[in-house]
């Protein structure tokens, strides 16, 4: 038996749910509790953690509690593996690998409320062993830290360490409300938006700077304006009560496109496209529940009514 092999086969997996429990609940009486432990027990098998490793992994006042580095290192390390072993045995217990457990899922507020919805509201029915938690926000969130099992990405993501599934592309879509270009001269260059009202997106890496691309032709522009926002929703609305013109995902605006509430402006000229990702913490073992999920977005993208998104090969 190596070196390695050995370490590890004196660490007792009950202390360890027992350490990450205590650092999860920032209370041994809490951790105990969720445990079905007594707080003596609790203590002890912490102790004996510690002592197996040879170091202190926290340290405790009357008043607080705190990781050191060594412990530091090993809850986050073991919560995530204590997480996947949970999700494997989950599915193995199951002969018909049916999903399971809780599923905790990030995306943008305005892609959660078109389609991550929609898309959790139908896996409840078709999976009742299964129970989903969702987490509308446009910042980007710890899937680690925050113990998530799956983040939809939309744009460009930047996220090291975690495992990208490409589902499929969206246009983004220069529009604005019928009545505000009805009262302003026609716009037929992207020169002639540095005379408009622009609606700026904060979270974007350039919010005032765009490139237009029309067959080999680029243009760059510089726009103008005095209202600024930090969600997509946010522009959104800003822009259907006539304040502007800004850029929007394709997914977003098709409908009101459909309908005649907003209006795409220079047709002829396009902007990069953007993707919709799946992303979730380990390539290796998914779990059954945020494979099915992801099966059901995709589905759901594919089908969808207005050809917003492109299936992404």
């Amino acid at each position: 038996m190596s070196a390695s092999m050995e370490r590890l086969s004196q660490l007792n997996l009950n202390h360890l749910y027992g350490f990450v429990a205590v650092v999860e609940h920032q209370s041994f009486t809490a951790a105990a509790e969720a445990l079905g432990l007594s707080k003596s027990l609790l203590s002890e098998q912490l102790a004996r953690l510690e002592a197996s490793l040879g170091t202190q992994l926290l340290t405790r006042t009357t008043r607080r509690m705190a990781l050191t580095d060594s412990g530091t290192r090993l809850f986050d390390v073991a919560r995530r593996l204590l997480g996947e072993l949970d999700s494997a045995v989950a599915d193995v217990r199951d002969p018909h690998g049916e999903p399971s457990g809780r599923l905790r899922i990030t995306a943008p507020l305005d892609f959660a409320k078109l389609h991550i919805s929609a898309v959790a509201a139908d896996y409840i029915k078709r999976f009742p062993k299964t129970q989903v938690e969702m987490i509308g926000d446009d910042q980007v969130l710890d899937l680690v830290g925050q113990r998530i099992d799956l983040a939809v990405r939309v744009g460009w993501p930047k996220d090291s360490g975690l495992h990208a599934n490409k589902l499929a592309t969206f246009e983004q879509t220069l529009v604005a409300a019928p009545d505000y270009l009805a009262q302003h001269p026609p716009l037929r260059e992207p020169d002639d938006l540095a005379r408009i009202e622009w609606i700026a997106h904060t979270r974007l890496a350039s919010p005032w700077q765009w490139t237009f691309r029309r067959g080999e032709a680029l243009r760059e522009v510089r726009t103008h304006g005095r209202l600024q926002a930090n969600t997509t929703l946010s522009v959104y609305r800003l822009v259907r009560a006539g304040a502007g013109l800004s850029v929007l995902p394709s997914f977003l605006v098709a409908g009101d496109l459909a309908s005649g509430r907003l209006v795409r402006v220079l047709e002829d000229w396009s902007l990069p496209q953007g993707g919709i990702y799946a992303l979730y913490p380990s390539a290796r073992y998914m779990p059954a529940r945020v494979r099915a999920f992801i099966h059901s977005l995709r589905e759901r993208l594919d089908n969808d009514p207005f050809g917003a998104v492109a299936r992404s090969a």
